[in-house]
């Protein structure tokens, strides 16, 4: 179950931005919109969430990110050495145009 999944340096993402399903502290849709998870430590998920936004603000670059962040996991056992992994590294800032991209994802398993 995904928790949180954050991307850098990827397309026109530069900074780290975290996409999460970690209920905040308000209560709209509490009762039909959040569950309880039982783990070490106890918090509570959204079970939907919506990526909105005015047109070039990144919402098609976050779905690529988590696309090849997939990729990256299910694919990587049959790359051979050397092979390059299939990111686009922000490109508008002479810093991070050769820097890594980075993926994050925290999730729960079973």
């Amino acid at each position: 179950m995904l928790i949180e999944f954050s991307v850098a340096n990827f397309r026109s993402f530069r900074e780290k931005q975290t996409f999460s399903l970690v209920k905040a502290k308000g209560n709209e849709l509490e009762e039909t919109n959040t569950f309880r998870i039982q783990s070490p430590t106890r918090f509570d998920l959204l079970r939907s969430a919506a990526v909105y936004g005015p047109n070039a603000s990144g919402k098609s670059n976050f779905i690529r990110a988590l696309r090849v962040m997939r990729r990256i996991v299910v694919d990587s056992a049959s790359w051979q050495r050397g092979e390059d992994i299939p990111v686009v590294p922000f490109r508008l800032d002479a810093r991070t145009a050769n820097s890594r991209s980075e993926f994050e994802v925290v999730f729960l398993a079973d």
